[in-house]
């Protein structure tokens, strides 16, 4: 399956044409272009034992020999055009261009001039002004068929054939700096990933879907680097960056991926494969990834007539598998596999940051509709407002007693109590496990997993976890909905989860903070569990009061403890729980007349 292809000749194909076809004697090189849609560049034309550089007004003339660059598909057409094509392999890797010709020379220029970045190739007139010819143009490995419509950016590297005058010419128009290209272009990178970032942020909302998706960290940079690229260069911005920096920035980014895939997600992996349906979830991920790579496979290769190693490489981009890309390149000498990596990744990965969310949002939704849990109309949402039930919810520092205060409350006013009983119900109406509820209750989220779940609107975690665990946000989202669901059917505490925020806009609710000097909230949590020291018991406390912190400053935007957050702050070193109680229910009764108490 090997083809070996060299760096010059990877996507455009030489070739030595006689022209004894009458259609075309007596014609310009243009007008005969414009005879077929194909596109082609004649280097070189012989004629009477001379060698010359056609321009666009050249007339052909019977016997002419015409050495031309295009492609290898679009050669047989070229035959029909001109009449007859040699034999002689001008593809070799071994060809001295120089001894062709001792007249003409061959010369590779760069592009290094910001005044050339995003210009036409024909806007500059190079064959008329100068004689000279550009037959093909390498840009990051891949080569390029001149033509005039062809964008120049910096970084190019330009094929020059003509007289060594008229070349040196053509070098001081186009720069041919190398040393200019030896700094990483950082400006554009950091433009690009800011633009990236900020575009993926923008909620787009989906008729018919309740929360809006987004491109995330994956999608939102590539839509704006193929803008950049496409567009970049007519504005004056040089996308050109070196090749060193390429390669380190593609494997920073494999690292990071592979890093959090394994950090995260290889702590469930045992676990997975233990399970009674481990082995299923395995097995059902190989064939998702095994057989629709062979389908695909076969359809390219046999059906659409596209080259194995452009079929492997575009393979590799539809999974947005680098890993596999690496391999392909290193198995087959030429860049067909980077080329169709490039062509298929942007598309792919953009479908997978947009459909994987909205599989899982309508995936949810079902489960919602399946676990009982109709999403309320307008009219009951206002008729469940307008009646006497209150929700009071309950912020607290760990060892203040907040929970003790929480059920002291309901247990007076006779309300629903929700704490620990609230994860295993939206765990339940979300289809998800208790477990990882409880794993992440009321916690950060994580570098990494925040990472992945900005991206992909996923938890590493859930390709080995399967079905019964969701993204942070997802978590939160499936707490906040249940929350929502308790405040609008009846009178309930709840404590934590920044239940207070969920219901911001809920009118009868009373919001609640619980707190103690750090000494008698040492003394509450060794009084329960005896076996802690106070050092332990005192870091326990600092952890986990930070947790709740971050939980609740990244999930709403006001400040966790602050006075200002809450309906009514109370300091358990100064009343006691009844004392609380009564100012809660005296506070209730001056707002709220009607509440049932």
């Amino acid at each position: 399956m090997k083809r070996a292809v060299s760096e010059e000749t990877n996507q455009t194909y030489i070739a030595a044409f006689q022209v004894h076809n009458p259609a075309v004697y007596g014609k310009t090189v243009r007008e005969a272009a414009e005879l077929i849609n194909h596109h082609f560049v004649i280097s070189r034309l012989w004629r009477s034992g001379h060698v010359s550089i056609p321009t666009s007004d050249t007339e052909l003339m019977e016997g002419d020999r015409l050495l031309v660059i295009t492609t290898e598909h679009d050669a047989p057409a070229l035959t029909i055009l001109f009449g007859a094509q040699e034999k002689t392999d001008w593809n070799a890797d071994d060809i001295d261009w120089d001894a062709i010709d001792s007249s003409l020379i061959s010369k590779h220029i760069i592009v290094t001039r910001p005044e050339i970045n995003g210009k036409k190739l024909g806007s500059l007139r190079l064959r008329n002004s100068y004689g000279i010819n550009i037959s093909r143009v390498l840009r990051s490995g891949v080569t390029l068929l001149a033509t005039p419509e062809l964008v120049l950016q910096i970084g190019d590297r330009l094929t020059v054939v003509g007289e060594a005058k008229a070349v040196e010419n053509v070098e001081k128009v186009l720069g041919n700096t190398a040393t200019a290209l030896r700094d990483p272009n950082m400006a554009a990178i950091f433009i690009g990933l800011t633009l990236g970032l900020l575009l993926g942020s923008v909620p787009i909302a989906i008729p018919g879907v309740s929360t809006p998706v987004k491109l995330g960290l994956a999608g939102g940079p590539i839509v704006v680097g193929i803008i950049i690229s496409r567009f970049g260069p007519r504005f004056g911005l040089v996308t050109y960056t070196t090749r060193s920096a390429n390669l380190m920035l593609r494997g920073i980014g494999l690292s990071l991926y592979l890093a959090c895939l394994g950090l995260d997600a290889g702590a469930h992996f045992l676990d997975t494969i233990m399970r009674s349906d481990g082995l299923i979830w395995i097995s059902a991920g190989l064939a998702i990834t095994f057989l629709p790579t062979l389908l695909m496979a076969y359809v390219a290769v046999r059906w659409a007539k596209v080259d194995f190693p452009t079929a492997c490489g575009m393979l590799c981009g539809a999974m947005a598998n680098p890993m596999a890309l690496d391999y392909s390149n290193s198995t087959m000498e030429c860049d067909a596999p980077s080329v169709g990596y490039a062509t298929a990744y942007p598309l792919a990965m953009f479908s997978r940051v947009v459909v994987a969310q909205l599989l899982v949002l309508l995936f949810c939704i079902s489960c919602t509709n399946k676990n009982g849990c109709i999403p309320m109309k307008d009219s009951d949402k206002t008729n469940s407002a307008d009646n006497r039930h209150v929700t009071i919810t309950v912020g607290r520092q760990f060892g203040s007693g907040g929970r003790e205060i929480g059920r002291r409350l309901a247990d007076a006013f006779g309300f629903r109590y929700y704490d620990k009983e609230l994860l295993h119900e939206a765990a339940q109406r979300a289809g998800v496990s208790t477990e990882f509820f409880e794993k992440n209750d009321e916690r950060f989220p994580s570098f990494l997993n925040g990472i992945f779940s900005f991206a992909f609107g996923m938890s590493p975690s859930n390709i080995y976890a399967g079905s019964t665990s969701i993204s942070d946000d997802s978590l939160y989202r499936a707490q906040s909905d249940f929350i929502h669901s308790l405040a609008d059917t009846g009178s309930c505490v709840i404590v934590g989860r920044s239940s207070d925020y969920v219901l911001r806009d809920h009118p009868r609710t009373v919001n609640l903070f619980v707190h103690a000097p750090m000494e008698r909230c040492v003394d509450r949590i060794v009084a329960r569990d005896p076996s802690l020291s106070r050092e332990k018991a005192r870091a326990r406390a600092e952890k986990i009061n930070r947790l709740r912190a971050n939980y609740y400053n990244f999930y709403t935007d006001k400040t966790w403890g602050a006075a200002s957050s809450y309906d009514l702050t109370f300091d358990t070193s100064l009343l006691s729980a009844d004392d609380i109680v009564a100012l809660v229910r005296h506070y209730i009764q001056m707002r709220f007349p009607d509440a049932l108490l």
